[in-house]
């Protein structure tokens, strides 16, 4: 890609990290966004709304609290970030999860895999609030999860 795409400096700066250094990735994604004339907010937008995009922001989040704390237990960091996702956080758009929910799942989670598979088992039993007659967003899924 000989020029930037303007949408990738408008992504969180974790996505934005770990998409700049994919040149085949960003030239995939570019050619998506042509294809369907979608504006480059839009876009971006889309890509912060990906499974991709959850999975990069929960791994980040995880690694940044064991960086910081590294002595609280994993379990703790767990509940924390699942809390941090929660309607009681962010109201409207947040996971409907009772704490004690949380507190159950979070028994069982032995890993960060198992807290992402948590969470985006949780968001895709929310109700989706657009419709992607063009299954866009599940391209986006598939050149974003794609490696090489």
């Amino acid at each position: 890609m000989h020029q930037p795409v303007k949408w990738l400096n408008m992504l969180f700066p974790n996505l934005h990290l770990r998409l700049m250094r994919d040149e085949e990735k960003l030239n995939k994604l570019e050619q998506l966004r042509i294809k369907y004339n979608i504006d480059n907010v839009i876009f971006a937008m889309g890509i912060e709304a990906s499974r991709w995009a959850a999975v990069m922001i929960q791994k980040s989040l995880y690694e940044k609290e064991k960086m910081m704390n590294p002595n609280t237990p994993d379990k703790e960091i767990f509940k924390k970030i699942i809390m941090s996702r929660t309607n009681k956080i962010i109201p409207y758009y947040g996971l409907d999860i009772s704490e004690e929910e949380i507190n159950k799942a979070v028994e069982s989670m032995k890993s960060g895999d198992d807290l992402v598979r948590y969470i985006l088992l949780k968001e895709s039993e929310e109700p989706q609030l657009q419709q992607d007659p063009f299954h866009i967003c599940e391209q986006l899924d598939e050149i974003l999860f794609e490696t090489k």
